[in-house]
C-alpha cells in the first residue's frame, strides 16, 4: 500500500509544548515522590509562562520558564523545555530548538519518540530531507508500537513522495512552518498556485487552516481542490473534510450529500465504514424532523 493514502499530516499541531510531559507523569503515577508543595509550585510557574505566552510576552513567559528548567526535574520541568522549544521555533532559532527538545526527552524520557518527531520536523522546516528521513525511519522502526510513530510515517510519505520537486517541497514546508507559527503563509501558498505537484496539497492544507478560522473560506478551498484535482490523492480527504464542516455548521442535506458522493467516488476508501455510520445517522436524523 502507498503511504500516501495514509497522509493526515496529524503532526502538524499548533503547539509541541502541550503535549510534553506533564499528562503522561500524572497518568503513570510518577508524581508520588513529590511534595504538595513542590508541585503546586512548579504548577504555579508553568501557568504564569503560559499565560503570558497567550497574551503575547514572551520576555516576562521565559522567565518562569527558565525557573522551571533550573528546579531540577519533573513533568513540569519537560513542559517548560516544550515551550521554550516551541518559543525558539517561533524565532525560527532552529538550533536552541533543538537543544530544549533534547531537554525534554532527558526530563521525560517515555516522550522519545515524540522528541525524535519533533527533531524531524526541525529538519523538514529547514530543507534538510534527508537527515528527516533518517529521523523519520529509526522511530517507525525502532518504535513502532509509540504514539508519534504514525505521525511520522505520515511525514515521511510526505517528504519521500516529494522529493523529486525540490523547490516546492522546501516551499510547502516553509508554509508549514508558518502554519506551526501560528502565522498566514500567503506568499508560500501563492507560489505553490503556479502549478505543479504540489498544488492540490496545498488547498487540503489551507482549507485546514482556514476550517475554526473561516469556515466559508475553508469550504470554498475544498471545493476548489474537487473541482481542479478530482483525481487527487487527497480527493477523498477533501470531501470528507467538506461534509464535516457542513454537518458542524448545521447543513445536514448538505453533509449527507457530500458523504454519499465519498460512497460512490471511492468505494475502496479505508475511512468507508465510519462514512456509512455518519450517513445512517444524519438519515435517521433528517427523518425524526
Amino acid at each position: 500500500m502507498n503511504r500516501c493514502w495514509v497522509l493526515l499530516l496529524a503532526w502538524a499541531s499548533v503547539s509541541w509544548a502541550a503535549e510534553v510531559g506533564l499528562q503522561r507523569f500524572l497518568e503513570t503515577g510518577e508524581l508520588a515522590g513529590w511534595s504538595a508543595t513542590g508541585r503546586e509550585h512548579s504548577a504555579m510557574l508553568l501557568g504564569q509562562g503560559q499565560r503570558a505566552l497567550a497574551a503575547g510576552d514572551t520576555a516576562a513567559a521565559r522567565i518562569p520558564f527558565e525557573q522551571l528548567t533550573r528546579a531540577g526535574g519533573g513533568p513540569w520541568t519537560a513542559a517548560a523545555w516544550g515551550e521554550l522549544a516551541q518559543m525558539a521555533l517561533q524565532a525560527e532559532r532552529f538550533d536552541e530548538a533543538s537543544r530544549c527538545l533534547e531537554q525534554v526527552r532527558r526530563q521525560a524520557p517515555q516522550a522519545a519518540g515524540w522528541t525524535r518527531l519533533r527533531q524531524a520536523e526541525l529538519l523538514y522546516f529547514q530543507g534538510q530531507f534527508a537527515p528527516a528521513i533518517s529521523q523519520l525511519e529509526q522511530l517507525a522502526q525502532q518504535s513502532p508500537a509509540d504514539l508519534s510513530a504514525n505521525d511520522a510515517l505520515s511525514l515521511l510519505s510526505l517528504i519521500e513522495s516529494n522529493q523529486d520537486q525540490g523547490e516546492q517541497l522546501q516551499v510547502l514546508a516553509r508554509a508549514q512552518l508558518r502554519l506551526r507559527q501560528g502565522r498566514a503563509a500567503d506568499a508560500e501558498w501563492a507560489e505553490l498556485e503556479t502549478g505543479g505537484k504540489l498544488q492540490d496539497l496545498s488547498l487540503l492544507l489551507q482549507a485546514r487552516w482556514q476550517a475554526n478560522r473561516d469556515p466559508a473560506a475553508a469550504l470554498g478551498l475544498y471545493q476548489r481542490l474537487g473541482a481542479q484535482f478530482p483525481k487527487s490523492l487527497y480527493a477523498a480527504a477533501a470531501l470528507l473534510e467538506e461534509a464535516a464542516l457542513l454537518e458542524a455548521g448545521g447543513q445536514q442535506a448538505a453533509a449527507l450529500a457530500q458523504y454519499e458522493a465519498v460512497l460512490t467516488r471511492f468505494p475502496d476508501d479505508a475511512r468507508l465504514p465510519e462514512v456509512r455510520l455518519r450517513i445512517q445517522r444524519l438519515r435517521r436524523e433528517g427523518g425524526s424532523q
